[in-house]
């Protein structure tokens, strides 16, 4: 349900800059979340038109990435509200019509401080909005995914996701900074990892708490990656 937001509302929520998809994108692409623009600083991507195609083999492996946070703010007659996580930099609307029916009715009867996971969309609006809203249990955990160093710039590193659809997108890459992968040497390949998705303003993807994985995943994701 569209709906015009008051100015005060306005003013004490976080504007951010969303990315809209080109008209030249693969198919499918529309209002999925871009990889990050550090991607540019990729040393084994040889042309923009490889670049792009990092981007969107990144994009097509987490498009269904769940994300996690608690409500903050909720208008039941307005039937939207505002989710906060430390996944994504500034708070991200929902509506209560990208939930399910039991949800809704739970919502309408108290929504504030409900745990909830959901995956972000670039509607081409004015700010990030979550979809498939679900309401969880204040006990569930980040979702971390799997993945392998690749190479490394001066301010990080890249990791090929390997969780999910991975493994059919093989040049997909995810920058994580320097910050977020201190147990590594600077320069180290080819080692199995594990690591939370954050998205900031810029709908900018990136790594964070990224660290070593059990040498039996790495071994599982040799297996794999043989058999592609």
């Amino acid at each position: 349900m569209d709906r015009t937001r008051s100015v005060s509302e306005s003013q004490s929520l976080p504007t951010y800059h969303l990315k809209k998809s080109q008209d030249n994108s693969p198919p499918g692409t529309a209002g999925s979340i871009s990889a990050s623009s550090s991607l540019s600083s990729l040393q084994s991507v040889p042309n923009k038109a490889m670049e792009e195609f990092v981007k969107h083999s990144l994009s097509k492996v987490l498009a269904d990435y769940t994300f996690i946070g608690n409500i903050v703010t909720f208008k039941p007659q307005e039937a939207y509200g505002f989710i906060r996580s430390e996944q994504v930099t500034g708070d991200v609307f929902f509506s209560l019509h990208h939930m399910d029916s039991a949800d809704k009715a739970s919502c309408t009867t108290g929504a504030l401080g409900r745990w909830v996971t959901f995956v972000i969309k670039d509607c081409g609006k004015k700010s990030m909005e979550a979809r498939w809203v679900s309401l969880v249990p204040s006990s569930t955990t980040v979702s971390y995914l799997s993945g392998r160093v690749m190479n490394w710039a001066k301010i990080g590193c890249f990791i090929q996701v390997t969780s999910g659809l991975g493994l059919q997108h093989l040049h997909n890459r995810l920058f994580a900074p320097l910050v977020e992968t201190g147990e590594f040497v600077v320069g180290e390949v080819g080692i199995g990892v594990t690591f939370k998705v954050h998205v900031d303003r810029s709908f900018r993807l990136e790594g964070r708490d990224v660290k070593r994985g059990d040498k039996n995943d790495e071994v599982s994701q040799e297996k794999d990656n043989a058999k592609v």
